[in-house]
């Protein structure tokens, strides 16, 4: 509800014209909101929501309540640091900057979610991987499932990733190619759709080893 308070809010007026009064500006129509989450390339999550939730929990929220979209990394801020620090760093910059990287965030891992709708059960992404080595495996996932890829913390992977018919930052069936970061819990495949529906799947754990051929 915040968010999308945030997007009314974030709005320009058509064809701005500084010499106006107030009640002309009113009468304008508005352009769509600035926000746009195929354009959100990170998320942090803060505030009493995340206090008592699992990791887990925590991403479900994010995931379910901002629906972000195309390649987005996901954080937390379990301590609520951002207002201290932002306090902080008036006075000592460096150690504000330094607590900041290194103990106000935790990086959950990146989620890759496709805009468009399709039918339950149709091929809706293939992720293709470079291991570290070179090695370089696809793997494809259907419409309506959410997986989650865990891999180790600070492993940076290239992807590719080849939509059905959904787009995935690059227009519907583009295939785009980015560099990837695994948080705690990997790499997070959220092929539920955007917008999303009301799907109530489990959500299913890949080992990263299992990745291979065109299964």
């Amino acid at each position: 509800m915040g968010v999308d308070n945030h997007k009314v809010i974030a709005s320009r007026l058509k064809g701005v014209v500084l010499d106006r009064t107030l009640s002309d500006m009113f009468d304008q129509a508005l352009e769509p909101t600035l926000i746009n989450m195929m354009r959100t390339q990170l998320v942090i999550g803060k505030g009493d929501a995340f206090q008592s939730q699992t990791v887990e929990e925590s991403l479900m929220i994010l995931l379910d309540s901002l629906q972000p979209t195309g390649v987005t990394e996901l954080y937390l801020d379990p301590e609520n640091m951002f207002a201290p620090l932002g306090n902080l760093i008036n006075h000592d910059k460096k150690t504000a900057l330094e607590l900041f990287t290194n103990r106000s965030l935790d990086f959950l891992g990146t989620c890759i979610a496709p805009s468009g709708v399709l039918n339950d059960g149709q091929e809706a992404l293939r992720v293709e991987i470079t291991k570290p080595g070179g090695e370089k495996v696809s793997h494809s996932f259907n419409y309506g499932e959410l997986t989650l890829i865990p891999v180790r913390g600070s492993e940076v992977i290239d992807v590719n990733l080849v939509p059905n018919k959904l787009d995935i930052g690059a227009g519907r069936g583009k295939m785009v190619r980015h560099q990837v970061r695994c948080g705690k819990l990997g790499l997070i495949i959220d092929t539920r759709g955007r917008p999303m529906e009301k799907y109530r799947q489990p959500v299913r754990l890949l080992p990263f080893e299992a990745l291979g051929g065109s299964d």
